[in-house]
């Protein structure tokens, strides 16, 4: 069963948040071969009084470069490298179409876990 945090600046519409967690799971849900019920998404905004770059908050220029999403997705260990790249390409994809984002600004890791 999947667990994906999705860490990110606040600023989306609910439309583009419903898409955006529908989208994920129905890819991480292809990719592991669950049934999407058991595809878990947390979604984390921030606003930019809360993140600081350089040691300065967003709220008061800090870099903008730290505006995109963070996404960590936990999964057990033994994926293929093939289908964890696979994975990241369609999480990524579903962030960036359903969200405006462009895709070198989505960074999506992975936490592999024996439980």
């Amino acid at each position: 069963m999947p667990a994906i945090f999705i860490n990110m600046i606040e600023g989306l519409n609910a439309e583009q948040k419903k898409n955006m967690i529908e989208r994920v799971s129905e890819v991480s849900a292809k990719n592991v071969g669950v049934p999407q019920e058991r595809v878990k998404i947390m979604l984390t905004e921030r606003s930019p009084d809360q993140v600081a770059v350089g040691g300065k908050l967003l709220s008061e220029g800090g870099s903008n470069g730290f505006l995109y999403p963070i996404v960590f997705i936990n999964t057990k260990v033994g994926k293929s490298d093939e289908l964890l790249l696979r994975w990241k390409k369609d999480a990524t994809e579903a962030i960036s179409e359903t969200c405006d984002i462009p895709i070198e600004n989505i960074a999506v890791f992975f936490i592999e876990h024996r439980l």
